[in-house]
C-alpha cells in the first residue's frame, strides 16, 4: 500500500514539448494585391497590351505546399541547398484580328506550362539560385479543350535577397528558354494556306525560343504592404522561330508594378522556408 501511495503521488514526468520552429513566420497571410503591366501579346509581336488587375493575394508556408502570393508550387523533394518542386506558367490568348502580322490566322488559345522543377542554392548572401525547368505545354481553350502543344525545358539563375521566403529589394533573373518543335510551331508556324506576300509559309524546329532577363525591385514600407516595379526583356535573335514572318521585334520588353496589402496573417507559426517563384 505505502508503495502504492509513492507511486500516486509522486510527480509526473514531464512531457518533452516540441521545440518552436527557428526564425518562425506565419503559416498563412492573406491579402489583396493590385497591378498593372504592359507585354506584347506573344514574344516577337509587333503590338503591345496593357493590363490591370486586382486578384486575392495568399502566402502559404506548407511542407509540401507553397504559395508565394505571385506564384504556388508543390514541394516533391528538400534538402538544405536543393530541392524539386513542380511549377508551372502561361501565357494569354492571342486574337489575331487585333494584330496585322496575323490577320487572317486563327486565334490561339491560352497556353499553360507545368512540370517538374530542379532548384539549387548556391549561396545565401546575395542568395543566388539555379534552376532547370522541364514542362509541358498545353493549350487551353475551354472546359474540355485541351490540347499537348509539346515541351520546353528553361535553365535560369536568380540572385538577389528574400525576407520570409519573399524577394525583398532588388532581384535578377536570367535564363533562357528552349522548345520542341511543336511548341514553337504553336505561336510560329505559318501553314501555306495562310501565307501570303508579305508573309510567307514557315515551319518552327525544336531548339532555342528566346533568352530572358527581369529586373524586379521589392519594397516593404511597412509589414503589411508590399510593392513590387519589374522590367523585363526577351531577345529572339539566333533562336529557332527567328525567321517566322510573325516575329516583328527580336527583342521585346514588358513592365509594371503592384501593390499588395496583408489583412490577416495566421497565428500558427512555421520555420522559414524558400518560397521559390521571381
Amino acid at each position: 500500500m505505502a508503495l502504492l501511495l509513492m507511486v500516486l503521488l509522486s510527480p509526473l514526468p514531464a512531457r518533452a514539448e516540441t521545440p518552436p520552429p527557428e526564425n518562425p513566420k506565419p503559416l498563412w497571410e492573406v491579402g489583396i494585391g493590385g497591378g498593372w503591366a504592359s507585354f506584347p501579346p506573344y514574344p516577337g509581336s509587333g503590338e503591345r497590351r496593357s493590363l490591370g488587375l486586382a486578384l486575392p493575394y495568399v502566402v502559404y508556408r506548407g511542407s509540401i505546399l507553397r504559395a508565394s502570393g505571385r506564384s504556388a508550387r508543390v514541394v516533391l523533394l528538400e534538402r538544405p541547398r536543393q530541392w524539386v518542386d513542380l511549377s508551372g506558367g502561361g501565357w494569354l490568348s492571342v486574337n489575331s484580328s487585333e494584330d496585322p502580322s496575323r490577320a487572317g490566322m486563327p486565334d490561339r488559345d491560352y497556353t499553360i506550362q507545368a512540370g517538374p522543377r530542379w532548384n539549387l542554392r548556391l549561396a545565401n548572401a546575395p542568395e543566388v539560385t539555379a534552376r532547370l525547368a522541364a514542362h509541358g505545354v498545353w493549350s487551353v481553350g475551354g472546359i474540355g479543350r485541351w490540347h499537348p502543344r509539346g515541351a520546353l525545358l528553361e535553365p535560369s539563375l536568380g540572385i538577389g535577397r528574400r525576407d520570409s521566403g519573399l524577394p525583398t529589394g532588388p532581384r535578377l533573373t536570367v535564363g533562357a528558354v528552349f522548345a520542341s518543335a511543336n511548341a514553337n510551331g504553336y505561336l510560329y508556324d505559318v501553314p501555306t494556306a495562310h501565307a501570303t506576300a508579305t508573309r510567307p509559309a514557315f515551319k518552327a524546329g525544336s531548339g532555342l525560343a528566346w533568352t530572358f532577363a527581369r529586373l524586379a525591385l521589392n519594397w516593404n514600407p511597412r509589414p503589411d504592404l508590399r510593392a513590387e516595379v519589374f522590367v523585363s526583356a526577351r531577345h529572339l535573335g539566333g533562336s529557332a522561330i527567328e525567321a517566322s514572318p510573325l516575329v516583328r521585334r527580336d527583342t521585346w520588353v514588358s513592365a509594371g508594378f503592384d501593390l499588395v496589402w496583408v489583412f490577416q496573417r495566421s497565428r500558427r507559426t512555421v520555420p522559414d522556408r524558400p518560397l521559390g517563384g521571381d
